[in-house]
């Protein structure tokens, strides 16, 4: 586990924490509870995404992925009218993001999809417990961010190196056509 990115995350969920409560408190005077909560589960839902596509390594999809996210947020506020199968919705379009930008084999996208299923159960147990927001989506955010940072939850497209002298060579040669391909196209 990186110290360095855990703790990036950390301060990550922390502030969509504080981000959620003061939006939060801010406008449940303004509009009804499930209105506010409703929206505010949007706007954190747009920070997360921007967050993980501007943190991806690929550089593909960075136009499309939160483009698409958008408008089946959207669809998801006037087609889902239950606030339950909304925040559902927002989370199940959170890990769909995460599988674009992130995990590139099944096995890691399926651990951290049920990783965030029990962050979003957890959620759900302490927002009826506390019946604080804030209190609730931080639980979401740290378990989803203790989640993420475990190593079968982490896959990346970097991560497999050859082992042997003739896979190393393979890679290398492949890589320089490749870049010679490239080099004759744009000429």
């Amino acid at each position: 586990m990186n110290g360095r990115r855990f703790s990036h995350d950390l301060g990550r969920a922390a502030v969509l924490t504080l981000a959620g409560a003061v939006a939060f408190w801010s406008f449940s005077v303004l509009w009804p509870t499930v209105v506010v909560i409703k929206a505010v589960t949007l706007g954190l839902a747009a920070l997360f995404v921007v967050d993980t596509v501007g943190s991806a390594r690929q550089r593909s999809g960075r136009v499309v992925v939160p483009a698409a996210w958008l408008l089946a947020a959207l669809a998801g506020w006037w087609w889902v009218p239950a606030l339950g199968s909304f925040v559902a919705v927002q989370v199940a379009l959170l890990w769909l993001v995460r599988v674009c930008c992130v995990h590139v084999a099944m096995l890691p996208a399926l651990f951290d999809l049920a990783v965030m299923l029990f962050a979003l159960l957890a959620a759900i147990a302490t927002a009826q417990h506390t019946r604080s927001f804030a209190v609730s989506v931080w639980v979401f955010a740290l378990l989803h961010t203790i989640g993420t940072r475990l190593p079968q939850a982490r896959g990346s497209a970097n991560t497999a190196t050859p082992s042997t002298p003739q896979a190393r060579f393979d890679r290398a040669w492949h890589q320089a056509e490749a870049a010679l391909r490239r080099l004759r196209a744009a000429a």
